[in-house]
């Protein structure tokens, strides 16, 4: 059985691109719409039983666009699927032991225990500047939490007042 893959080109940059020429910071602002942008495209995936496993700066994309549309004159865009796992697939079976993604941005439960699941593609530990709003704040916390069932889902996400127009 033969598959042709078809992608768009984005021409541009990662968001990891977008920190480094930025001294390790954006703003926050910024950080809002690209968020936005990659809780659309993991709800998405998300509710196709797709688990990612490698979400981290250098796989989201910035792909350009008018600024007229986007402050940032970026669309934010999810790459490398090269790791990605159907959630009731065999290779799946019950999420546990598979220790997939890049060591510095796995959530807990799949660095202690190996766990896949939804919440994999949400957790991840990046420094937290103090001077973020009260929003800002919140929703990292909602991200960032320890325990699996308690962080939210992208759905959940999506509907916080930080990444709300």
């Amino acid at each position: 059985m033969l598959y042709n893959l078809i992608l768009e080109y984005c021409s541009c940059k990662t968001i990891a691109n977008l920190i480094e020429d930025n001294h390790g910071e954006l703003l926050e602002s910024e950080v809002k719409v690209f968020a936005r942008d990659v809780l659309s495209g993991l709800t998405y995936i998300h509710d196709r039983n797709i688990i990612h496993c490698d979400i981290k700066p250098d796989n989201l994309l910035l792909s350009p666009t008018h600024v007229r549309f986007r402050s940032t004159g970026y669309l934010t865009k999810i790459r490398y699927f090269g790791l990605a796992m159907e959630k009731g697939s065999v290779e799946y079976s019950n999420g546990y032991g598979h220790k997939r993604g890049t060591t510095r941005y796995m959530a807990p439960e799949l660095m202690a225990h190996g766990i896949v699941d939804f919440g994999s593609d949400v957790a991840r530990m990046p420094h937290v500047p103090v001077w973020l709003s009260k929003d800002a704040l919140n929703f990292l916390s909602r991200c960032l939490e320890r325990d699996v069932n308690k962080r939210w889902s992208t759905h959940s996400l999506k509907n916080h007042p930080f990444v709300l127009l």
